[in-house]
């Protein structure tokens, strides 16, 4: 690279440790990765448990993956701290609330109509409601099939957006995620300091979120959504059905015809 004259350059994105593990929880639970125990390295205990969130929690305790102090070394040593660009993940000081608006923003570009297509978010996470509902029914027998497991997920989807809005929570309380995060701080700031010349590296939002609790009074309304939209998603199907039924009954109308007039003919003789 060196002979060519290329500058090599690491674009860095750091998520608060807290919300990495909440997102990666949701990940887990939304790619049924506890049921597929060829994917990951993951405890017996989290299988065992039909992958909750206090059983996941306790697997990602001391995640050496969430010391960034120390995560940074290698790509200092091989590229340089020059070289690095470390940026915090937070789509609440993105631009545009977009990591894509923020990127090309380091490239020197800015996040138009003509880059539409990249706004479209590409991996949308369940709402804690969603996540629990399909965390159980991942623990189904039958939904070691696709088909089964992606028809849930997908109106699972199709309401989180609403039931997120309707209930604004958090998988950890305020003090809990300050305790969490407690472990990380000292390398954070060192992080912060020569990153970005500041003393912290993440933020709390002033208005703190409820902790999300199973038994919480969202939880009925998005039941009967999920019910609903599975009962409106087996209709629609059923109707297309019985449309791509009555295309072939008309094909084998026509086909019959002929065949029964030709061999009508034939017995006349």
């Amino acid at each position: 690279m060196q002979k060519e004259n290329y500058s090599i350059k690491l674009i860095i994105y750091l998520r608060r440790q807290d919300e990495y593990v909440t997102s990666s929880w949701n990940q887990f639970v939304k790619k049924r990765y506890f049921v597929q125990k060829s994917q990951e390295n993951i405890s017996e205990s989290f299988e065992d448990n039909g992958g909750t969130w206090e059983t996941f929690l306790k697997t990602r305790e001391m995640n050496p993956l969430l010391h960034y102090n120390k995560l940074l070394k290698k790509p200092e040593t091989v590229y340089g701290k020059k070289n690095l660009l470390v940026r915090r993940y937070d789509r609440q000081r993105f631009p545009q609330h977009s990591i894509c608006a923020d990127f090309m923003q380091i490239l020197g570009l800015e996040l138009t109509e003509e880059y539409r297509d990249a706004q479209t978010s590409q991996n949308p996470s369940l709402s804690p409601n969603a996540a629990e509902i399909q965390r159980i029914l991942n623990t189904m027998p039958n939904q070691n099939s696709d088909d089964n497991f992606y028809f849930f997920n997908k109106i699972l989807l199709s309401f989180s957006d609403l039931s997120r809005k309707n209930y604004s929570c958090s998988m950890f309380s305020k003090e809990e995620a300050k305790a969490f995060l407690e472990p990380y701080q000292k390398g954070n700031r060192r992080v912060a300091k020569e990153y970005f010349g500041e003393e912290d590296l993440f933020y709390f939002d002033e208005e703190e979120k409820t902790k999300w609790e199973k038994d919480n009074p969202y939880m009925q309304d998005d039941l009967i959504r999920f019910v609903g939209a599975s009962c409106m998603q087996i209709l629609e199907e059923n109707r297309k059905m019985q449309q791509e039924l009555q295309q072939l009954i008309k094909v084998l109308n026509k086909i019959k015809h002929p065949i029964r007039t030709m061999c009508e003919k034939m017995h006349a003789k």
